[in-house]
């Protein structure tokens, strides 16, 4: 229990650093003298360094993971008070690289950990414990929107006897608010002895030839790619767009976010005891389904807003998850191979959030439906290549 605790608070603060990007984008933009497509460069360096970290990742198959974990969790919490500080946007770009690194490193290693304490056998726990990252990214827009003051809420601002400069006003009390409530989770995990590798076969090993088994790490990495694309994009980018359609107020537009994030809370929870009656076939596609519905919903009647935002959250939520759980049914989840899958994450979640920014300032802000529905065309692609290599995913299987 108190291995599952500690992970899943550091999952939760994890969600909540990831999650401060979208509400805080423009507000950074502003405080740092760039547009959006400049502070897409800062996103990207973050993505950068997030796949270097996946990397370093498979480190937990040689080190003790525990002491990693809490040390990615402190230089997380520093970075993200220091970015308080800092107001230039060049000096940024390396430090928020060091950022995405620790996150990429913590977040491979506390995935690894989860399944090697339960002797590789997370099941449902992988599903909770991404439900945790969700309860984290809801609550970093409604801490933003308090502590910054652009709230629809009674507001608590204890900010405004710093004095902070002008072009450190905006979102600089968020972020180093963030940063105390993430760096203390550290001690949750430093304290506990690190879980070591299982041994034995997979639940269901799959016995087929190793080149087999390699098409399927890769088409589960492609796939992934792809969703944490869509997912970036979307959390990153969706405020802006808003206020670029004149959709909604500063006041309650921070709040989309939240409400993404938290029905991909709600999805993950509900998934748990989905995902014990329903096969992975039947849960993927009913999950893509919803989600490409809803943001067709969205980009054809605009003011349907909210209720896309709320139907994406809801039915993306437990993709990534389940694609998680099928693999580690299938295979001895290694570090090596965990650093595989959020590799292909990383990639995704560096190339279309950049590309969006970018297309902002070139086409409009309109680019981001545009780029989601690409993005949802090939997870469907992907999902019917994954259904014909491998029969598990059908109902039979």
């Amino acid at each position: 229990m108190a291995y599952i605790i500690a992970y899943f608070m550091s999952f939760m603060v994890y969600g909540v650093s990831v999650a401060s990007v979208g509400p805080t984008l423009p507000g950074l933009a502003a405080q740092l003298a760039v547009s959006l497509g400049g502070i897409s460069f800062l996103v990207a360096a973050r993505s950068i360094g997030r796949v270097t970290g996946t990397f370093a990742g498979r480190s937990v198959d040689r080190f003790p993971g525990n002491p990693i974990i809490a040390g990615a969790l402190f230089i997380i919490g520093m970075i993200m008070m220091i970015t308080s500080t800092v107001p230039a946007f060049l000096v940024l770009i390396p430090i928020w690289f060091v950022l995405g690194v620790n996150e990429g490193l913590m977040d491979v290693s506390v995935n690894t950990m989860l399944i090697w304490s339960r002797n590789g056998k997370a099941g449902a726990l992988i599903l909770a414990i991404h439900a945790c990252f969700g309860i984290g990214a809801f609550f970093a827009p409604i801490i933003i929107a308090q502590v910054i003051g652009q709230s629809a809420l009674p507001v608590f601002y204890p900010f405004d006897a710093l004095a902070l400069p002008t072009r450190l006003a905006a979102v600089s009390p968020a972020y180093f608010v963030i940063g105390l409530i993430i760096a203390p989770v550290a001690l949750l995990v430093i304290r506990l002895p690190s879980p070591t590798m299982p041994k034995g076969e997979p639940e269901e090993a799959d016995h087929t030839s190793a080149k087999t088994n390699m098409r399927l790490v890769m088409l589960i990495s492609v796939f992934l790619t792809l969703y944490v694309a869509a997912e970036a994009s979307i959390s990153s980018w969706i405020f802006a767009y808003a206020l670029g359609r004149d959709l909604t107020t500063e006041a309650t537009g921070v709040y989309l976010v939240s409400v993404y994030w938290g029905m991909v809370t709600v999805g993950r929870l509900l998934g748990v005891p989905i995902a014990a009656r329903f096969q992975p076939r039947t849960i993927l596609w009913s999950a893509l389904f919803g989600a490409f519905a809803s943001l067709i919903l969205m980009t054809i009647i605009p003011s349907m807003l909210w209720v896309g935002v709320f139907g994406m959250g809801l039915f993306m939520s437990t993709v990534f998850p389940t694609m998680m759980a099928f693999a580690e049914k299938r295979m001895i989840i290694t570090g090596k191979i965990t650093s595989t899958f959020y590799i292909g994450a990383g990639i995704g979640a560096i190339v279309f959030p950049w590309l969006v920014g970018v297309s902002f300032d070139l086409i409009g802000v309109e680019a981001l439906m545009g780029i989601e529905i690409l993005l949802f065309s090939g997870l469907l692609l992907i999902y019917r290549m994954l259904t014909a290599h491998d029969a598990s995913f059908s109902p039979q299987g």
